[in-house]
């Protein structure tokens, strides 16, 4: 069964009809849309839906690249969970050696480990490159590592609620959640706390069951990072 796509504009409409305000009264349509909005963002950074996989390849003599660089993604948006180093040239390194997930570091960390060239990369952290905010592999690639490639899995935690463009778009399943959300904020606006109270209450207990129950954050270290599955990967 093909559920119907919940557009900008339905949204809007659907929020009307529980506001029971059929025409703009108290709430005009950019308000609710910028309501929209913020829920969206808030159901992308506390449920981690918006997860991708991004490949790029490393350079010699190049540890930092910047965001920009790596992700479609506004920077301010972009939350690094995972890197892997694949130990391979290609996008479809099930059989790289020697592939492996990188250590999530800190710069004094880095600088307290001297020049280590063996064995390509260990260790990444994030940092600021020309006032932008980049991402270090360290060590510093060297010839050995040149092309080879770094697998980044990361979240969208910052977007506009859009039906279509290219943009985020929320999951389907989490979209009707926003309704929650704005209405808790109308009623607000409208200083009826109990009531805008009991709708937040429900927004966020949503959220967070699908934050705990479907997307568990993994322990930062080397033995339980996730690793993505590279089977899914289109070469």
């Amino acid at each position: 069964m093909a559920f119907p796509a919940l557009l900008d504009a339905t949204m809007i409409a659907r929020a009307r009809v529980l506001l029971n305000e059929p025409t703009p009264q108290h709430y005009t349509d950019t308000q609710i849309q910028n309501m929209l909005d913020r829920a969206a963002n808030l159901i992308l950074s506390t449920t981690r839906c918006g997860e991708t996989l991004t490949l790029a390849a490393l350079a010699s003599g190049t540890g930092t690249y910047t965001f920009a660089s790596l992700f479609t993604a506004p920077e301010n948006a972009i939350d690094i969970e995972t890197v892997f180093y694949t130990g391979a040239t290609t996008a479809t390194p099930q059989t790289a050696q020697p592939g492996r997930s990188l250590i999530k570091i800190t710069p004094a960390i880095a600088r307290g480990q001297g020049i280590v060239t063996a064995d390509g990369p260990f260790g990444w952290y994030e940092d600021m490159s020309a006032n932008a905010r980049a991402l270090t592999i360290y060590p510093t690639p060297g010839a050995n590592e040149a092309s080879k490639m770094i697998a980044i899995l990361w979240y969208q935690i910052e977007n506009t609620y859009e039906d279509s463009g290219t943009t985020y778009n929320l999951p389907d399943h989490l979209k009707e959640y926003a309704l929650w959300y704005v209405l808790a904020q109308a009623y607000q606006r409208r200083k009826w706390y109990t009531v805008a109270n009991l709708y937040y209450s429900i927004f966020y207990k949503f959220l967070f069951f699908h934050r705990t129950d479907q997307n568990p954050k993994p322990v930062d270290s080397a033995d339980k990072q996730r690793v993505p599955d590279y089977t899914q990967i289109q070469s």
